[in-house]
């Protein structure tokens, strides 16, 4: 069938994904059916900064899902052998602005992750990213649905009808948009509708978006580069500091020992004087007693 997703799109998602995965028609295939089917999607390329600091480029889908949930979806290099990464975009969205009944707050920590159930039990050959979008919007909508078993109290009804028959009317009111999302998740098979593009020829793709993308990813090398250089110039303008720091503690020391040398050159030189002049009076009193041994009988 015809897919909804621009032919632009498609061809940009094409050709940034085969550089990045190891296994990219599956990638391409499960992404352009993400996009087909959540029109409120989008794709693009950033920078993913890995827990131990590296980071890598990577397909990044974005967008709104459920009533105003902005999600963001890193697919990882190695999928669908790893599942992708969900977090909910902090910058445009408040955490707490989500219902505290509904189940999805169990699965977010302060920084925005998702820790969604299925991803602790992927698998990668009946598991998609449809399936873990399709997930999210279950935790969203289904305490409405664990309400439904809590509310047959109507055998008591029977005893007291004016109690208990108007308290079960306000729920109803609310069941009928709730139901769409909770129905089953329908099975994976659907990404692999678009095979057929795998075989185009790309030869005429335009390389504006890819050029685009890395533009991008060079502005980020660059900036990092930039921090680089700080770092080091800042590192060099600490020790350069120490050094000079070093270099006149060096310089006084000298002045010291030259004040000190100074001192024992000029007190060498007194004791010298004065030996000499003991010297030059032995010298007369010798000479002195050996006039007087030569004169006497």
């Amino acid at each position: 069938g015809k897919i909804s997703v621009p032919e632009g799109v498609v061809n940009w998602l094409f050709k940034v994904i085969q550089p990045i995965y190891d296994d990219g028609r599956r990638t391409f295939h499960d992404s352009l059916a993400l996009l087909d089917k959540f029109h409120r999607l989008r794709p693009r390329t950033r920078v993913f900064t890995h827990s131990d600091g590296s980071p890598q480029l990577l397909l990044s889908i974005y967008g709104t899902v459920g009533d105003s949930l902005p999600l963001i979806m890193w697919i990882p290099s190695l999928y669908p052998v790893k599942p992708p990464f969900i977090s909910i975009d902090l910058e445009t969205f408040d955490v707490s602005a989500i219902s505290s009944s509904l189940p999805v707050q169990a699965y977010i920590d302060s920084d925005g992750r998702v820790a969604l159930p299925i991803l602790d039990h992927w698998n990668p050959a009946t598991m998609g990213l449809i399936v873990v979008v399709q997930e999210l919007m279950s935790l969203l909508s289904e305490p409405s649905r664990d309400r439904v078993p809590s509310l047959p109290p109507k055998p008591d009804a029977m005893h007291s009808p004016l109690k208990h028959t108007v308290p079960p009317l306000p729920p109803k009111a609310k069941f009928p948009h709730v139901q769409p999302p909770l129905q089953p998740p329908p099975p994976p098979q659907p990404p692999f509708r678009a095979v057929d593009l795998m075989d185009m020829d790309n030869t005429d793709l335009s390389p504006t978006n890819h050029h685009e993308m890395l533009q991008n990813l060079q502005s980020v090398l660059n900036e990092l580069y930039r921090e680089d250089v700080h770092y080091v110039a800042d590192k060099i303008l600490t020790r350069q500091t120490i050094m000079q720091d070093s270099v006149a503690r060096f310089h006084e020391m000298v002045a010291v020992d030259k004040t000190r040398l100074q001192a024992v050159e000029q007190t060498i030189e007194q004791t010298m004087h004065t030996l000499n002049a003991q010297i030059e009076v032995l010298t007369a009193e010798r000479a002195t007693v050996q006039e007087f041994s030569s004169t006497s009988p």
